[in-house]
Protein backbone atom coordinates (compact mmCIF):
# COMPACT_ATOMS: atom_id res chain seq x y z
CA UNK A 1 0.00 0.00 0.00
CA UNK A 2 0.98 3.63 -0.78
CA UNK A 3 2.07 6.14 1.07
CA UNK A 4 -1.08 8.10 -0.22
CA UNK A 5 -3.66 5.20 0.45
CA UNK A 6 -2.33 5.21 3.78
CA UNK A 7 -3.21 8.96 4.49
CA UNK A 8 -6.48 8.75 2.70
CA UNK A 9 -7.31 5.93 4.53
CA UNK A 10 -6.06 7.13 8.11
CA UNK A 11 -8.02 10.65 7.66
CA UNK A 12 -11.53 8.68 6.27
CA UNK A 13 -11.07 6.80 9.39
CA UNK A 14 -10.60 9.96 11.78
CA UNK A 15 -13.83 11.32 9.91
CA UNK A 16 -15.80 8.50 10.55
CA UNK A 17 -14.53 7.97 13.68
CA UNK A 18 -15.31 11.78 14.52
CA UNK A 19 -18.82 11.47 13.51
CA UNK A 20 -19.98 8.32 15.33
CA UNK A 21 -18.47 9.39 18.56
CA UNK A 22 -21.06 13.01 17.54
CA UNK A 23 -18.61 15.57 17.15
CA UNK A 24 -18.07 18.58 15.60
CA UNK A 25 -15.00 19.64 14.22
CA UNK A 26 -14.92 22.66 16.50
CA UNK A 27 -15.60 20.79 19.26
CA UNK A 28 -12.54 18.61 18.72
CA UNK A 29 -10.41 21.50 18.14
CA UNK A 30 -11.51 23.01 21.47
CA UNK A 31 -10.94 19.88 23.18
CA UNK A 32 -7.39 19.53 21.38
CA UNK A 33 -6.66 23.04 21.82
CA UNK A 34 -6.20 23.44 17.82
CA UNK A 35 -7.97 25.16 15.59
CA UNK A 36 -11.15 23.78 13.35
CA UNK A 37 -9.20 24.30 10.16
CA UNK A 38 -6.15 21.84 11.32
CA UNK A 39 -8.69 19.19 12.18
CA UNK A 40 -10.57 19.68 9.00
CA UNK A 41 -7.02 19.46 6.84
CA UNK A 42 -6.25 16.03 8.56
CA UNK A 43 -9.84 14.31 7.59
CA UNK A 44 -9.34 16.01 4.18
CA UNK A 45 -5.87 14.48 4.20
CA UNK A 46 -4.50 18.06 3.36
CA UNK A 47 -2.39 17.89 6.52
CA UNK A 48 -0.54 14.87 8.11
CA UNK A 49 -1.51 13.72 12.01
CA UNK A 50 1.45 13.39 14.29
CA UNK A 51 1.89 10.78 16.75
CA UNK A 52 0.72 12.72 19.35
CA UNK A 53 -2.03 14.02 17.75
CA UNK A 54 -3.50 10.90 16.83
CA UNK A 55 -3.28 9.28 20.33
CA UNK A 56 -5.30 12.13 21.91
CA UNK A 57 -7.58 11.60 18.57
CA UNK A 58 -8.20 8.11 19.13
CA UNK A 59 -8.29 8.47 22.81
CA UNK A 60 -11.19 11.00 22.60
CA UNK A 61 -13.10 8.72 20.20
CA UNK A 62 -12.32 5.66 21.96
CA UNK A 63 -10.41 3.72 19.81
CA UNK A 64 -7.38 2.05 19.36
CA UNK A 65 -4.71 4.29 17.66
CA UNK A 66 -3.81 0.99 15.63
CA UNK A 67 -7.11 1.26 14.32
CA UNK A 68 -6.91 3.88 12.02
CA UNK A 69 -3.80 2.24 10.37
CA UNK A 70 -4.34 -1.32 9.90
CA UNK A 71 -5.85 -3.34 6.59
CA UNK A 72 -8.75 -4.78 8.69
CA UNK A 73 -11.09 -1.89 10.80
CA UNK A 74 -11.84 -3.63 14.07
CA UNK A 75 -15.60 -2.60 15.03
CA UNK A 76 -15.64 -0.24 17.90
CA UNK A 77 -16.84 -1.85 20.99
CA UNK A 78 -20.33 0.19 21.87
CA UNK A 79 -20.64 1.10 25.32
CA UNK A 80 -24.26 1.41 26.53
CA UNK A 81 -24.95 4.27 28.61
CA UNK A 82 -28.33 5.33 30.61
CA UNK A 83 -27.63 8.97 31.61
CA UNK A 84 -29.92 10.95 34.02
CA UNK A 85 -29.37 14.79 31.99
CA UNK A 86 -31.17 17.43 30.23
CA UNK A 87 -31.27 16.81 26.52
CA UNK A 88 -27.71 17.52 24.59
CA UNK A 89 -24.60 17.07 26.08
CA UNK A 90 -21.33 19.48 25.54
CA UNK A 91 -18.40 18.18 23.73
CA UNK A 92 -16.70 18.00 27.32
CA UNK A 93 -18.96 15.76 28.72
CA UNK A 94 -18.91 13.53 25.75
CA UNK A 95 -15.36 13.18 26.63
CA UNK A 96 -15.61 12.77 29.85
CA UNK A 97 -17.99 9.62 29.60
CA UNK A 98 -15.42 8.49 26.87
CA UNK A 99 -12.80 8.51 29.34
CA UNK A 100 -15.04 6.42 31.78
CA UNK A 101 -15.75 3.96 28.88
CA UNK A 102 -11.72 3.67 28.80
CA UNK A 103 -11.53 2.91 31.99
CA UNK A 104 -14.16 -0.32 32.23
CA UNK A 105 -12.08 -1.24 28.96
CA UNK A 106 -8.77 -0.88 30.73
CA UNK A 107 -10.99 -2.42 34.07
CA UNK A 108 -11.78 -5.60 31.78
CA UNK A 109 -8.40 -6.04 30.99
CA UNK A 110 -7.00 -6.00 34.62
CA UNK A 111 -9.31 -8.34 35.90
CA UNK A 112 -8.87 -10.77 33.17
CA UNK A 113 -4.70 -10.90 33.50
CA UNK A 114 -5.40 -10.88 37.36
CA UNK A 115 -8.72 -12.27 38.35
CA UNK A 116 -11.32 -10.52 40.57
CA UNK A 117 -11.31 -10.04 44.11
CA UNK A 118 -13.95 -12.14 45.92
CA UNK A 119 -16.76 -9.92 46.61
CA UNK A 120 -18.61 -8.95 50.17
CA UNK A 121 -21.98 -9.79 48.49
CA UNK A 122 -23.76 -9.08 45.51
CA UNK A 123 -26.69 -7.11 44.42
CA UNK A 124 -26.75 -8.17 40.38
CA UNK A 125 -29.51 -11.17 42.03
CA UNK A 126 -31.60 -8.20 42.55
CA UNK A 127 -31.98 -7.89 38.81
CA UNK A 128 -34.10 -10.92 38.03
CA UNK A 129 -37.10 -8.26 39.86
CA UNK A 130 -36.29 -5.76 37.25
CA UNK A 131 -37.60 -4.16 34.61
CA UNK A 132 -40.39 -2.74 36.28
CA UNK A 133 -39.64 0.33 38.23
CA UNK A 134 -43.06 1.91 37.82
CA UNK A 135 -44.39 -0.04 41.57
CA UNK A 136 -45.62 1.14 44.15
CA UNK A 137 -44.27 3.52 47.23
CA UNK A 138 -45.27 0.38 50.11
CA UNK A 139 -42.88 -2.16 46.92
CA UNK A 140 -39.48 0.26 46.55
CA UNK A 141 -39.41 0.92 50.72
CA UNK A 142 -38.99 -2.70 50.79
CA UNK A 143 -36.69 -3.10 48.12
CA UNK A 144 -34.60 -0.37 49.35
CA UNK A 145 -34.84 -2.62 53.15
CA UNK A 146 -33.61 -5.79 51.11
CA UNK A 147 -30.88 -4.17 49.54
CA UNK A 148 -30.07 -2.49 52.96
CA UNK A 149 -29.76 -5.99 54.40
CA UNK A 150 -28.02 -7.10 51.72
CA UNK A 151 -25.28 -4.63 52.68
CA UNK A 152 -25.13 -5.81 55.81
CA UNK A 153 -27.15 -2.81 57.41
CA UNK A 154 -29.76 -2.15 59.81
CA UNK A 155 -31.25 1.53 59.88
CA UNK A 156 -27.53 3.01 60.22
CA UNK A 157 -26.39 5.46 58.04
CA UNK A 158 -25.15 5.34 54.70
CA UNK A 159 -24.03 8.59 53.43
CA UNK A 160 -20.11 8.43 52.60
CA UNK A 161 -19.82 5.35 52.66
CA UNK A 162 -22.35 4.40 49.65
CA UNK A 163 -19.46 4.37 46.85
CA UNK A 164 -17.41 1.57 48.50
CA UNK A 165 -20.61 -0.31 49.80
CA UNK A 166 -22.04 -0.44 46.31
CA UNK A 167 -18.70 -1.60 44.89
CA UNK A 168 -17.78 -3.82 47.36
CA UNK A 169 -20.95 -5.67 46.63
CA UNK A 170 -20.24 -6.34 42.75
CA UNK A 171 -21.40 -3.09 41.53
CA UNK A 172 -18.52 -1.01 40.55
CA UNK A 173 -18.55 3.23 41.39
CA UNK A 174 -16.73 5.39 39.30
CA UNK A 175 -16.61 9.52 40.68
CA UNK A 176 -15.59 11.01 37.60
CA UNK A 177 -15.56 14.95 36.64
CA UNK A 178 -18.16 15.78 34.10
CA UNK A 179 -18.52 19.47 34.75
CA UNK A 180 -21.66 21.28 36.43
CA UNK A 181 -25.22 21.17 35.49
CA UNK A 182 -25.55 18.50 32.59
CA UNK A 183 -24.76 15.09 34.28
CA UNK A 184 -25.47 13.56 37.58
CA UNK A 185 -24.86 10.06 36.53
CA UNK A 186 -25.11 6.79 34.27
CA UNK A 187 -24.75 3.50 34.60
CA UNK A 188 -23.93 1.18 31.64
CA UNK A 189 -24.00 -2.90 31.22
CA UNK A 190 -20.18 -2.96 30.09
CA UNK A 191 -19.45 -6.32 28.57
CA UNK A 192 -16.89 -8.01 30.90
CA UNK A 193 -17.83 -6.24 34.29
CA UNK A 194 -21.69 -6.44 34.32
CA UNK A 195 -23.53 -3.22 36.30
CA UNK A 196 -20.90 0.04 36.50
CA UNK A 197 -22.40 3.21 37.67
CA UNK A 198 -20.85 6.98 37.27
CA UNK A 199 -21.29 9.75 39.26
CA UNK A 200 -20.79 13.19 38.55
CA UNK A 201 -17.60 14.24 40.93
CA UNK A 202 -18.48 18.09 40.22
CA UNK A 203 -21.74 17.97 42.17
CA UNK A 204 -21.60 18.72 45.82
CA UNK A 205 -20.72 15.55 47.92
CA UNK A 206 -24.18 15.47 49.15
CA UNK A 207 -25.87 15.00 45.58
CA UNK A 208 -23.15 12.72 44.56
CA UNK A 209 -24.68 10.21 47.47
CA UNK A 210 -27.50 10.96 46.06
CA UNK A 211 -26.90 10.06 42.93
CA UNK A 212 -25.23 7.07 43.12
CA UNK A 213 -28.15 5.67 45.55
CA UNK A 214 -30.48 6.75 42.43
CA UNK A 215 -28.23 4.78 39.62
CA UNK A 216 -28.40 1.72 41.95
CA UNK A 217 -31.93 2.29 41.82
CA UNK A 218 -31.77 2.25 37.85
CA UNK A 219 -29.26 -0.63 37.73
CA UNK A 220 -31.91 -2.94 39.71
CA UNK A 221 -34.97 -1.97 38.11
CA UNK A 222 -33.94 -0.86 34.37
CA UNK A 223 -30.81 -3.24 33.52
CA UNK A 224 -32.86 -5.50 32.38
CA UNK A 225 -34.53 -3.41 29.66
CA UNK A 226 -31.11 -1.98 28.53
CA UNK A 227 -29.71 -3.94 25.51
CA UNK A 228 -25.92 -4.25 25.60
CA UNK A 229 -25.18 -3.11 22.47
CA UNK A 230 -27.49 0.14 23.17
CA UNK A 231 -25.79 3.47 23.70
CA UNK A 232 -27.45 6.67 24.93
CA UNK A 233 -26.29 9.43 25.94
CA UNK A 234 -28.78 12.32 25.31
CA UNK A 235 -30.40 11.10 28.68
CA UNK A 236 -33.92 11.67 27.78
CA UNK A 237 -36.27 12.21 30.87
CA UNK A 238 -37.40 8.90 31.89
CA UNK A 239 -41.58 8.05 33.48
CA UNK A 240 -39.78 6.32 35.86
CA UNK A 241 -37.59 8.85 37.63
CA UNK A 242 -39.82 9.76 40.49
CA UNK A 243 -40.18 5.99 41.16
CA UNK A 244 -36.41 5.57 41.08
CA UNK A 245 -35.65 8.79 43.33
CA UNK A 246 -38.07 7.57 45.60
CA UNK A 247 -35.72 3.98 46.12
CA UNK A 248 -33.14 6.63 46.89
CA UNK A 249 -34.36 8.44 49.31
CA UNK A 250 -35.74 4.78 51.53
CA UNK A 251 -32.43 3.51 50.64
CA UNK A 252 -30.32 6.85 52.56
CA UNK A 253 -33.05 7.56 55.11
CA UNK A 254 -34.68 4.27 56.04
CA UNK A 255 -38.84 4.62 57.69
CA UNK A 256 -37.84 3.03 60.60
CA UNK A 257 -35.27 4.98 61.76
CA UNK A 258 -37.31 8.11 60.95
CA UNK A 259 -39.93 6.94 62.52
CA UNK A 260 -38.23 6.19 65.78
CA UNK A 261 -36.24 9.47 65.71
CA UNK A 262 -40.14 11.29 65.72
CA UNK A 263 -41.53 9.01 68.17
CA UNK A 264 -38.46 10.33 70.63
CA UNK A 265 -38.67 13.90 69.78
CA UNK A 266 -43.11 13.94 70.27
CA UNK A 267 -42.56 12.45 73.63
CA UNK A 268 -40.26 15.68 74.82
CA UNK A 269 -42.79 18.23 72.86
CA UNK A 270 -46.13 18.00 70.90
CA UNK A 271 -45.07 20.56 68.36
CA UNK A 272 -44.24 19.10 64.78
CA UNK A 273 -40.48 18.83 63.48
CA UNK A 274 -38.79 22.27 63.45
CA UNK A 275 -35.84 22.99 61.09
CA UNK A 276 -33.84 21.64 63.69
CA UNK A 277 -34.80 18.41 63.99
CA UNK A 278 -34.28 18.16 60.13
CA UNK A 279 -31.02 19.30 60.35
CA UNK A 280 -30.29 17.02 62.90
CA UNK A 281 -32.02 14.12 61.06
CA UNK A 282 -29.98 15.35 57.50
CA UNK A 283 -26.59 15.34 59.14
CA UNK A 284 -27.46 12.03 60.84
CA UNK A 285 -27.50 10.08 57.20
CA UNK A 286 -25.94 12.49 55.64
CA UNK A 287 -27.69 13.68 52.90
CA UNK A 288 -28.86 17.79 52.00
CA UNK A 289 -31.35 19.46 53.48
CA UNK A 290 -33.80 19.50 51.13
CA UNK A 291 -33.75 15.86 50.45
CA UNK A 292 -34.10 15.23 53.86
CA UNK A 293 -36.99 17.38 53.50
CA UNK A 294 -38.90 16.02 50.74
CA UNK A 295 -38.92 12.26 52.58
CA UNK A 296 -40.08 14.11 55.67
CA UNK A 297 -43.09 15.48 53.71
CA UNK A 298 -43.53 12.08 51.79
CA UNK A 299 -43.78 10.10 54.84
CA UNK A 300 -46.66 12.72 55.85
CA UNK A 301 -44.88 14.54 59.01
CA UNK A 302 -44.55 17.92 57.41
CA UNK A 303 -47.18 19.48 55.66
CA UNK A 304 -47.10 21.28 52.50
CA UNK A 305 -47.15 24.16 53.97
CA UNK A 306 -44.60 24.01 56.40
CA UNK A 307 -42.69 22.41 53.84
CA UNK A 308 -43.02 25.33 51.90
CA UNK A 309 -42.02 27.22 55.11
CA UNK A 310 -38.60 25.06 55.56
CA UNK A 311 -37.69 24.83 52.20
CA UNK A 312 -36.41 28.75 52.74
CA UNK A 313 -33.99 27.62 56.00
CA UNK A 314 -30.61 28.58 55.62
CA UNK A 315 -29.80 25.24 56.50
CA UNK A 316 -25.90 25.72 56.95
CA UNK A 317 -25.87 28.53 58.94
CA UNK A 318 -28.28 26.51 61.34
CA UNK A 319 -25.91 23.75 61.10
CA UNK A 320 -23.20 26.09 62.49
CA UNK A 321 -25.61 27.71 65.13
CA UNK A 322 -26.44 23.43 66.94
CA UNK A 323 -22.20 22.95 66.88
CA UNK A 324 -21.96 21.07 63.13
CA UNK A 325 -18.49 21.27 61.83
CA UNK A 326 -19.10 22.61 58.52
CA UNK A 327 -16.78 21.30 55.65
CA UNK A 328 -16.05 22.96 52.25
CA UNK A 329 -18.10 20.53 50.53
CA UNK A 330 -21.11 21.50 51.91
CA UNK A 331 -21.23 24.73 50.01
CA UNK A 332 -18.56 24.10 47.08
CA UNK A 333 -16.79 22.15 44.87
CA UNK A 334 -13.39 22.18 44.66
CA UNK A 335 -11.75 23.07 41.10
CA UNK A 336 -9.95 20.01 39.81
CA UNK A 337 -6.68 22.15 39.57
CA UNK A 338 -6.67 22.29 43.47
CA UNK A 339 -8.14 18.87 44.03
CA UNK A 340 -5.01 16.81 45.28
CA UNK A 341 -4.54 13.82 43.50
CA UNK A 342 -4.91 11.07 46.10
CA UNK A 343 -8.90 12.64 46.07
CA UNK A 344 -9.37 12.31 42.67
CA UNK A 345 -7.94 8.53 42.52
CA UNK A 346 -10.39 7.98 45.59
CA UNK A 347 -13.30 8.46 43.20
CA UNK A 348 -12.06 5.20 41.66
CA UNK A 349 -13.15 1.68 42.81
CA UNK A 350 -10.87 0.68 45.51
CA UNK A 351 -10.20 -3.04 42.94
CA UNK A 352 -9.32 -0.85 40.14
CA UNK A 353 -6.94 1.02 42.14
CA UNK A 354 -5.15 -2.09 43.71
CA UNK A 355 -5.33 -3.71 40.71
CA UNK A 356 -3.69 -0.59 38.43
CA UNK A 357 -1.15 -0.43 41.14
CA UNK A 358 -0.27 -4.27 41.08
CA UNK A 359 0.03 -3.82 37.57
CA UNK A 360 2.82 -1.03 37.81
CA UNK A 361 4.72 -2.99 40.41
CA UNK A 362 5.22 -6.03 38.33
CA UNK A 363 5.83 -3.73 35.18
CA UNK A 364 2.87 -4.98 33.25
CA UNK A 365 1.80 -1.21 33.28
CA UNK A 366 4.38 1.47 32.72
CA UNK A 367 4.29 4.66 34.98
CA UNK A 368 2.74 6.68 32.29
CA UNK A 369 0.25 4.23 31.58
CA UNK A 370 -0.36 3.85 35.82
CA UNK A 371 -1.33 7.81 35.47
CA UNK A 372 -3.29 7.39 32.39
CA UNK A 373 -4.93 5.09 33.97
CA UNK A 374 -6.10 6.94 37.42
CA UNK A 375 -6.55 9.94 35.22
CA UNK A 376 -3.56 11.54 36.70
CA UNK A 377 -0.82 13.54 34.73
CA UNK A 378 2.52 12.05 35.70
CA UNK A 379 3.66 14.92 37.87
CA UNK A 380 0.12 14.30 39.95
CA UNK A 381 0.65 10.39 39.89
CA UNK A 382 4.28 11.59 41.19
CA UNK A 383 2.69 13.24 44.08
CA UNK A 384 0.14 10.51 44.80
CA UNK A 385 2.72 7.89 44.59
CA UNK A 386 4.73 10.04 47.87
CA UNK A 387 1.67 10.32 49.38
CA UNK A 388 1.54 6.37 49.26
CA UNK A 389 4.51 5.72 50.94
CA UNK A 390 4.28 8.32 53.24
CA UNK A 391 0.41 6.74 54.20
CA UNK A 392 3.02 3.39 54.59
CA UNK A 393 5.18 5.33 56.94
CA UNK A 394 2.71 6.11 59.21
CA UNK A 395 1.37 3.03 59.61
CA UNK A 396 4.95 1.40 60.65
CA UNK A 397 5.34 4.10 63.10
CA UNK A 398 2.49 3.07 64.02
CA UNK A 399 2.82 -0.49 64.25
CA UNK A 400 6.60 -0.12 66.21
CA UNK A 401 4.81 2.53 68.92
CA UNK A 402 2.10 -0.30 69.46
CA UNK A 403 5.44 -2.68 69.97
CA UNK A 404 7.18 -0.45 72.28
CA UNK A 405 4.18 0.66 74.69
CA UNK A 406 1.42 -1.63 74.23
CA UNK A 407 1.91 -5.26 73.38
Amino acid sequence: MTAINLKERVAARLQSAREEAGYSKAEVAKLLGTDRQRIHGIENGDRPVDVTTLLQLAQLYGREASSFLTEDVPAPEQVPVHLRAPQGLSAESRQAIQNWGNLCATFVRLRERYGSEEQLGTLKRWLRDGGNSRVRDFAIEGHSQAVRHEMGLDDEPIGLHIFALISEHGIPVFRLALGRGEVDGAFVNYPGLGQVILVNRDQLLTRQIFTAAHELGHVIYEARKQDDSEVNLLGQKNPSEPQIDRFASSLLMPRTAIDLYVAQRLQRSEEGLSAEDVVHLQRHFGVSFLAMLVRLRRLGYISASRFEELKLTPSVRLAATLGYAIQQWEYSVPLEAEEKPEHKVAGLPKQYVGLVMRALEEAWLSQAAAAEALLLSLEEFERYLYYVDQQQLDVQDELKFYDEHVA
